[in-house]
Formats: C-alpha cells, sequence, structure tokens
C-alpha cells in the first residue's frame, strides 16, 4: 500500500505545472513519510547483526536494554548467559520484551553467586531450540510452542512450569523424552 502511495505521488509529480500541485504532492509526501515513521516505529522485530544476540555481561546486558522494545520478536537467536555482575532485575526486563525468536533460545544460569531470574514471563513461541540450565526453577508461563526443548537436569531445580505449552518437537532431559529434577516438587 506504502509503495503504491509513493509511485502514484511520482506519477502525479511528474506532470505537476503549478506551485499548488508541487505543494499538494509535498504535504502528502510528508504524510506518507509520517506513515511510514509510524511502520517502523511499530515494528517490534529484531534481526541481530550478529547472530545470536548474546547477553553475557553487564555491557552487552545494557546493549540490550537499548534495543527496547525492538526485541518483540526475535528474528534469529539469543543466548543468555547470566553472570553474578549482572543486575537481575535489568535482565528480567529485558527478557519479559520478548516474545517471539524464529531461532533457538539458550539461556543459562549457573553458579553459586546467581539466582536465576523469572523473565521469559511473556514468552510465547521459539522456532527451533529451547535450552534451559539453571540453578533453579524453570518458568515459561506463556510459552505456547517450541522447537527442540532441552531442559538440563540440576537438583536446585524445585519447579519446572509450562502451563501454556500445547507443541513440542522434543523434550529432552537426561535423555531423550526423559526428564529427571530430583528436586523438584511440581511439574
Amino acid at each position: 500500500a506504502l509503495a503504491t502511495e509513493v509511485t502514484a505521488l511520482q506519477t502525479t509529480l511528474a506532470t505537476a505545472a503549478t506551485s499548488t500541485d508541487v505543494a499538494d504532492l509535498t504535504a502528502a509526501l510528508d504524510k506518507v513519510k509520517a506513515d511510514l515513521a509510524d511502520l517502523l516505529a511499530a515494528n517490534n522485530v529484531y534481526t541481530p547483526a550478529s547472530n545470536p544476540i548474546l547477553i553475557n555481561s553487564a555491557a552487552t546486558l545494557a546493549f540490550a536494554e537499548t534495543l527496547g522494545s525492538k526485541i518483540g520478536i526475535i528474528n534469529g537467536d539469543i543466548t543468555v548467559t547470566q553472570s553474578s555482575t549482572m543486575d537481575a532485575t535489568k535482565l528480567a526486563a529485558v527478557l519479559a520484551k520478548i516474545k517471539t525468536v524464529t531461532g533457538k533460545v539458550d539461556y543459562t544460569a549457573t553458579g553459586t553467586s546467581i539466582t536465576p531470574t523469572a523473565g521469559f514471563t511473556n514468552l510465547t513461541s521459539v522456532g527451533t531450540t529451547l535450552d534451559v540450565n539453571v540453578d533453579g526453577d524453570m518458568s515459561f508461563p506463556k510459552l505456547v510452542s517450541a522447537g527442540v526443548t532441552t531442559l538440563t537436569a540440576n537438583a536446585l531445580t524445585t519447579k519446572v512450569s509450562f502451563p501454556a505449552l500445547e507443541s513440542v518437537t522434543s523434550l529432552t532431559g537426561s535423555s531423550l523424552n526423559v526428564l529427571s529434577f530430583t528436586g523438584a516438587t511440581g511439574f
């Protein structure tokens, strides 16, 4: 639709004979520019320049924060390795903005000084692979579909929660289709 408007404006401009015609065309072009700006602002799709988007330090977390709502849909992969130098609240806020990932989600939060964040609170779809390895609970409250899913067994995991999950290519833990969480009291 936008391309059609631009073509029509170009055709009309070619036949414009008066300054009034040119002024009218300029106003129409300004409206198209404004519509395009609104469309781009509403575009919450981010394609990483280098795949995957990597969040593994305070600096890469700060970069992810600058992307704002553009990471609502990630056209590619994301790897998150939570470290003790990261602000867990800021990490949770960034991860909560992600709704769809067309590729792989790899989330690791292990170590004695790390408390995994419940950040993927709005994630609904993972295209190819979901890998989760955390020293704590796993919760993906809105995840509806995922590709190959690997949940690494961990004695510190007391709860695994995927209440909205309807479709998964495969589910792997200690082995294919076998999950073993010795500390889990809820799934």
